[in-house]
């Protein structure tokens, strides 16, 4: 039993499309080792920005004693509407 022609081509499509997929799979393989490669790499960095902080903070300590709060950024500041007190009475109201 042979292969018609149009069987062959259909075939052939089949095989371009499986082709096609693969090509894309590697892609997208691609794709994701390099998004992993950049969050490795980005999570190394954030360790050694925290590593130099940490010893930063330990030499300010060691040159001034403890530091318990060192701001970085401007407080907000708190809003400045009245907060009406609560009154607590024996009946709860």
């Amino acid at each position: 039993m042979s292969i018609t022609p149009e069987q062959q081509a259909t075939l052939n499509r089949i095989a371009a499309r499986m082709q096609d997929f693969a090509t894309l799979a590697a892609g997208d393989r691609d794709r994701l080792a390099t998004r992993q490669a950049e969050a490795t790499a980005a999570r190394r960095e954030h360790r050694q920005a925290m590593r130099e902080r940490k010893q930063d903070r330990r030499a300010l300590e060691a040159s001034t004693g403890p530091v318990w709060f060192v701001p970085t950024d401007p407080v907000p500041a708190r809003s400045t509407r009245p907060v009406r007190p609560i009154h607590f009475t024996p009946t709860g109201r």
